[in-house]
Formats: C-alpha cells, sequence, structure tokens
C-alpha cells in the first residue's frame, strides 16, 4: 500500500520504468533501453494482476502545511493496476501468472529503499519466496523475482544489484534482469543473520559461530578476510555504515559487554569500547552513514534505573553524550540529515535529541503504546514511529526541525512493514490481506493453471533445501533430546501407574507357645518427582553437578528421583493403617545433556564458554563415571499396524505380522502371526490357492487353524466369519481360497470347545 505524502511529480512528467536509460529524444521524452524488452498497452491490458491491490490516496496541501495532526482513514480500494513482469524465465525465476493460491498467501514483509533511487522499492515475501521491485510514482510492480528461497534481508550494492539473505545463505541477484550472479561462500547464524556492505564489493557478515566478522568478496564469492579480536569472544549484533567504513560489533562474552569497532578499509581494530558497571543493549543501536559517530542503549548494572543512551565520537573513540530517558528505551534511529538521534520509549513518547548541543530537542507525544519502530528519511527531515505489535495501529510522520506531527494514518488492516521513501514524499507499508483479486481473458475463460516442469537439477536443489533446513532448526540429535524429554515426562510416570501395588508378607513368628498371624504390607508408588542434577559431598551437603564436574571427578550426571508412598498396614481383625511418605528418595537417573532436565539448557554461549561448555556441542548424550555415553537409536516396526510379506521357498506363501501394544503403557507387545501354508508345505506345486489359513497365537505353542481362532471369539457359524473375511460372497476365488480352512475347523462347532482346543495347547506355568 503506498499512501502519497506529498505530490511527487507534475502530470507532463515522463516516469521512467525500472531499469531503462534515459536518452533525449526528438520529442523531449526518453527513449528505452534496447535490452529491455517492452510491452505494449494492449498486452499489459491482458496481462493477469497478481500484486497486493495499491491503495491511493493523495492530501491536499493544506494538510502539509498544517502543523496539527490530521487523522485521516483509510483510502477506498481501487482495482488492482495492470502489471508487467520483465523477469526472465530460468529455474530461479519464472515469469508468467501467479496462481491464485500463491498469490493469496503473499504478504509483504519488509521493504527496503534502493541506493540512489527515489521512484522505486524492494519488497519481499517470506511465505510466497518473492522480491518485487515498484515504482512508487507509477504504483505498480516493474520487476517479481520469484523462487527465492525465504528472503529476508536485502542490501543494494547500486542501483539493480543486490545481496539477499535467503534463509541463512546470501546470494547476489541482478534484479533488473532477474538472474543469480554469486552464491557467497558460508552460512550465517540462524538468530543473528548480519551483515552489511564495505565499498559495493565486498560483504561484512557475522559468522556463523558469531566469534568473528568474515568479510566476502561479492564478485567471486569466496572469503577475504576475517576480523577477529581473541579466543571465545562472542558477536551478537553488526552495524556498518552507509559508506561502508566503519564497522561495530558487540560483546557478549566480556563483561561488561563491550562494542568493538574495526576499521574496514584498513582492516583493523580500532576501539574496545566500555563502560564500567554498564552493558550496552547493542540489538538498540545505530550508526551515522559517515560513521563518525555510534549511539546505543546502556543498561547500568545493579540498579532500576531506565536506561541511557551512550554517543561515541568514533573519530577519537571518546565518550561523545550520554543521556537518561525518563523511561526506558525500545528504539533508536539516527538522521544523519538532521543531526538527530531519535528515541521511542516505554511511555510511549517519541524524543529527539541534538546532538550537536547534546540537549533534548523535542518531545513527542501522540502513541498510546511503545513506538518500537523508528525510520527516519535518508535525503530529507522527516521520520516515522509506529509500534508493530499495533497495540497503537497508528503511523506518525514528524518533522524533526519544529517538532510537528505531519500525518497520522490508521490501516484497514494490521500492518507486516512499513517505510518512508528516501524522500519523504510517499508512505509505503505491507497490509496483511488475505484476498487477491485475479483478472482473466474473457476469451480465454479461466483455463487451466500454468505448470512449470521441474528439472532434475531444480529438484535435488530443492531436496538438499529441505534437509539443511531441517538440521539447521532441529540439528543432528533433536531426535535424542525429545525422545529423553518424553520419557522423563511421560513414560515414567506411565511406568509407576501401570505397576501393582507391591504386598509383603512376613514369616509367622512363634512366641510363648502361641502363633502370632504376621502383619501384611502394601506399598503404592504415585507421583514422581525429579530434581536437577545434583550430587552430595562426603559431609553429606547437596551441591548442582555441572557436566564439566561430572567429567573431571568420574563422577555420572545424574538426578535424584522422588516418589510419593502410600503404605498400608493390613492386620487381620483390625483396620487396615494408611501412611503417607512424601518425596521418597529411591534413586537416580542419568541426565542426557542440553535436555530439558540438564543444568545447561537454555544457557547463552557466553555462560557456557564461562561453564568450560562448548557452544556447539549439541548435546544427545550421558556422563556415566566420568565418560560420555551415548545411545544409539535403534529402528523397530510400528506397533498396531498390519505388515503382510510375501514369501519364497517357505512353508508358507503369504506372512501377516501384527504388534499388537496398548498406547501409552510401558506393557510389552503381543505379536500374532496369521499365515497361509504353501502347497509345497505338503508336498506339489506351490500356489495360495486353497492353501489353509493358521494362527500363531502369544503363549500357544502350537498352530491353531484360524476358523478355530474366530469360534473362539464368538462368531460361531461360518457366514458370520466369513463376513469379516470375505468382502464380496459372489468372488468364486476368494471363496475357494478359505474353503479348506472351513474345512479343517468342521469338528469344532462351539465357542467353549474352540477355547478348550486353544487351552490345552497353551505353555503351561512352571513348564
Amino acid at each position: 500500500i503506498i499512501y502519497r505524502v506529498n505530490e511527487i511529480r507534475k502530470s507532463s512528467t515522463v516516469s521512467l520504468p525500472y531499469g531503462k536509460a534515459s536518452q533525449p529524444g526528438s520529442d523531449g521524452q526518453s527513449a528505452p533501453h534496447e535490452s529491455v524488452p517492452q510491452i505494449t498497452d494492449e498486452k499489459r491490458g491482458k496481462e493477469c494482476s497478481q500484486q497486493p491491490t495499491i491503495k491511493v490516496d493523495v492530501p491536499n496541501d493544506e494538510h502539509l502545511m498544517n502543523p496539527s495532526p490530521v487523522v485521516l482513514s483509510p483510502p477506498p480500494p481501487t482495482a488492482s493496476p495492470t502489471i508487467s513482469d520483465y523477469s526472465r524465465p530460468d529455474s530461479r525465476c519464472v515469469s508468467g501468472n501467479t496462481s491464485p493460491e500463491i498469490a493469496a498467501n503473499r504478504c509483504y514483509t519488509q521493504l527496503f529503499s534502493i541506493k540512489d533511487d527515489n521512484k522505486h522499492l524492494i519488497a519481499i515475501s517470506l511465505h510466497s519466496n518473492e522480491l518485487s521491485v515498484w515504482n512508487i510514482a507509477e504504483e505498480r510492480a516493474v520487476r517479481t523475482v520469484r523462487g527465492i528461497s525465504q528472503p529476508r534481508d536485502v542490501k543494494m550494492t547500486d542501483r539493480f544489484r543486490a545481496v539477499v539473505l535467503c534463509d541463512r545463505e546470501l546470494k547476489l541477484y541482478d534484479l533488473n534482469k532477474g538472474t543469480l550472479e554469486t552464491k557467497l561462500k558460508g552460512v550465517m547464524n540462524q538468530k543473528m543473520p548480519y551483515y552489511g556492505l564495505h565499498e559495493d564489493k565486498y560483504v561484512v557478515a557475522l559468522s556463523r559461530n558469531r566469534m568473528y566478522v568474515n568479510m566476502i568478496n561479492i564478485t567471486t564469492g569466496d572469503l577475504e578476510t576475517t576480523f577477529k579480536v581473541g579466543e571465545d569472544r562472542f558477536l551478537n549484533s553488526l552495524l556498518v555504515s552507509a559508506n561502508g567504513q566503519i564497522c561495530v560489533c558487540g560483546d557478549e562474552t566480556q563483561k561488561p559487554f563491550p562494542l568493538l569497532v574495526w576499521d574496514l578499509t584498513n582492516r583493523k581494530l580500532l576501539y574496545d569500547l566500555r563502560i564500567p558497571h554498564h552493558e550496552f543493549i547493542t540489538r538498540l543501536s545505530a550508526i551515522s552513514n559517515d560513521g563518525h559517530y555510534v549511539v546505543s542503549v546502556c543498561k547500568e548494572l545493579n540498579t532500576s534505573s531506565p536506561n541511557s543512551i551512550i554517543v561515541y565520537d568514533l573519530q577519537s573513540g571518546t565518550l561523545f553524550k550520554k543521556w537518561k530517558p525518563e523511561s526506558n528505551s525500545v528504539s533508536i534511529a539516527m538522521s544523519t540529515q538532521s543531526g538527530c538521534v531519535i528515541n521511542g520509549v516505554d511511555s510511549g513518547d517519541v524524543l529527539v535529541w541534538d546532538l550537536s548541543t547534546g540537549t533534548k530537542k523535542h518531545t513527542l507525544s501522540g502513541h498510546t503504546s511503545a513506538p518500537n519502530v523508528l525510520q527516519a528519511a535518508e535525503n530529507t527531515n522527516l521520520f516515522l514511529s509506529y509500534d508493530s505489535t499495533n497495540s497503537d495501529p497508528n503511523i506518525r510522520i514528524w518533522e524533526l526541525d519544529s517538532g510537528s506531527c505531519l500525518m497520522v494514518y490508521t490501516p484497514e488492516s494490521q500492518i507486516s512493514c512499513c517505510r518512508l521513501s528516501p524522500d519523504g514524499t510517499a508512505l509505503m507499508f505491507g497490509a496483511e490481506d488475505t484476498t487477491c483479486d485475479t483478472m482473466y481473458d474473457e476469451e480465454e475463460g479461466l483455463g487451466e493453471e500454468e505448470t512449470m516442469e521441474i528439472t532434475s537439477d531444480v529438484w535435488q536443489e530443492a531436496c538438499w533445501i529441505v534437509i539443511s533446513s531441517y538440521f539447521d532448526e532441529k540439528g543432528l540429535v533433536r531426535q535424542q533430546l525429545d525422545s529423553f524429554d518424553e520419557f522423563i515426562q511421560m513414560s515414567v510416570q506411565r511406568i509407576v501407574e501401570d505397576s501393582s501395588a507391591i504386598e509383603l508378607q512376613a514369616e509367622a513368628q512363634h512366641a510363648s507357645g502361641e502363633v502370632e498371624n504376621p502383619h501384611r504390607y502394601v506399598l503404592k508408588f504415585e507421583q514422581i518427582y525429579l530434581s536437577k542434577p545434583t550430587h552430595w559431598e562426603k559431609d553429606g551437603a547437596p551441591t548442582p553437578m555441572m557436566p564439566n564436574e561430572a567429567r573431571l571427578r568420574n563422577l555420572t550426571y545424574s538426578a535424584p528421583l522422588y516418589v510419593d508412598i502410600t503404605k498400608t498396614i493390613i492386620r487381620e481383625g483390625e483396620e487396615p493403617i494408611e501412611t503417607q511418605h512424601q518425596k521418597t528418595f529411591i534413586g537416580k537417573i542419568p541426565i542426557m545433556l542440553r535436555s530439558t532436565y540438564c543444568l545447561l539448557s537454555g544457557l547463552t554461549d557466553r555462560d557456557l564458554t564461562e561453564l568450560n561448555e562448548c557452544p556447539l556441542d549439541p548435546g544427545g548424550y550421558f556422563i556415566v563415571n566420568g565418560s560420555e555415553k551415548v545411545l544409539i537409536a535403534q529402528e523397530k516396526m510400528a506397533t498396531n499396524t498390519v505388515y503382510v510379506f510375501s514369501l519364497k521357498d517357505s512353508k508358507y506363501v503369504y506372512k501377516a505380522e501384527c504388534r499388537s501394544c496398548i498406547e501409552h503403557s510401558s506393557r510389552p507387545t503381543s505379536t500374532l502371526w496369521v499365515n497361509m501354508l504353501s502347497r509345497g508345505a505338503q508336498g506339489g506345486k506351490k500356489t495360495a490357492i486353497g492353501q489353509r489359513i493358521i494362527a500363531i497365537i502369544p503363549y500357544i505353542k502350537q498352530e491353531i487353524p484360524i476358523m478355530i481362532v474366530f469360534r473362539a471369539l464368538g462368531f460361531v457359524a461360518d457366514r458370520d466369519i466369513l463376513e469379516h473375511i470375505i468382502y464380496d460372497f459372489e468372488d468364486p476365488e476368494m471363496m475357494e481360497m478359505v474353503k479348506p480352512s472351513l474345512d479343517e475347523a468342521f469338528v469344532v462347532q462351539e465357542q467353549n470347545v474352540a477355547l478348550n482346543f486353544i487351552g490345552v495347547r497353551g505353555a503351561r506355568p512352571g513348564v
């Protein structure tokens, strides 16, 4: 959705589509570049509009001149403009119409401006794997690149080339041609995929393990160099100035958290900035375009006072300004155009600080909740503020010099992203609208959806993307951790509940010539409890046990297990006496590392390093007597499922197996086999026609004819049995197959006789 903050062109101005070169002609208009395909008005009219509806409203000039806020309702929806997809068809960029299902799921997740271009913006959709270039003036998409795997961020090297973060990989695309130029080597960190540009030739990116910063050549995709301070330094942020000269990173390993400043041109560390008893909140930080200043929110340790705002002069490495707002900061931005720092706070206000004087310039009120998103226009003194949680649905545009609110906009639906154009003339935001209007040619009708044949190379690439995504999200041992957590949380309690009460009978005692009736004790285990891994020292003092301590001291990394026990004493001729014993210690259970009950669960990389644990260790193993032990996963057939096997050179021609098990129970499985004898078992030609069917029942030594099993279950009449075997009584082949089995069980016609027939062949106690 594009909202015009001001009228940006005259009616006589000719706007050039994205990618056309301006050539003065005799008529005063610009001639298009020959390499860009042209689409006539007639052809454009037949194109199917697949982009979200553009809503436009142009306020009068009086709105901009009026310093008081003007609340505007959402503009009425207009018809979707006809668009032309100039993308060239290849395996990654598909031209043509988008299916209604894909179009309906399209929701732009982020918007980006284009370097040195006020007329276009970039919109990416994480859900539909699309990147579109929109002409702001013409309100239409002029480029659409589809098939980009999970686009999350975009950095423009020039007007047409962009480094796109695709899930965790960096790829260089030519947006004008719609082609992939380079795939940069390496994988980004899943939670902190931060990167920037240096001289439009290199990408500066946080490494996967967050221990150093990589500089990657955009043209070749190869690693050029790395920036590293020392061992075991975990970085949690990365800022690169717009001119690509300065890089600032936050370090969460050192105490207090410092800021590391690198000179990218000379490739050296400039400063290690830190303030005693203060920690930088680097997710709330910004850097000036020229790299002269960096601003960050700073928390004072051991106090509950609101956070401070710290400004460093990166030319000298000295503390330049320190401001103390009355509320905690939720957002921060810097306007190089006006020389101001913009700060959103918990109270809902927006504070504007003057960098030159160091004083608070404005306190801007109006938001009813904390504005956690601030964005300053690159080429003007305007900025926008809004709450991305939509607690306050209003988007406000402010003027920095006067502090006046120029516009308040309330969208109809929840927005997913918002941005002010570089020249401040248009407000653009993505609306989470699930509707999509699709146009069809009346002569062609609806027709069939156009499909694209998937080549083997594309299929292989897609398969590896899915596999990589699974392991990136789940890791290599997730199945081990989930299995152990399910065992501790659910299975152990089920085992206790399924176990019957323990009865203890004392021996009869003789005293004074009389026989004393012994007492009977009944023990019932109930609720179980598992503590954190603990070790008892020789003096009996319990201490938490960390995995590394268990390795060094040859201990078992285990947790104590407690259970509630109900003891009942039964005496002859007396009422039973029941006693409750709460949380009785009964033993220890080894704990799998990195599981829910492990002390390492949920710790940050910095905490793990302090405990002498490797942050890259996935866990999934045990420590027993100081040695690391791993369980080997075992694969077995699923229970309560019938498997049928066709056998050759065997006693049976077909064999059906079913392993029965009570769900959510610790009882062992019970296996039933139903087999059809082959004719070869009695001599002659092997065939399945007319052979007997027998059953092998648990705890029964001999084979039981299947018809006798049915009669033991209560199905006595032949017709009742056949209704559970044969679908169609008119099928002569099926009737012929079961006839020998009916003849074999002819002598057993009652249920009691069938039960006795099976019972005498069962295993006897003690045998």
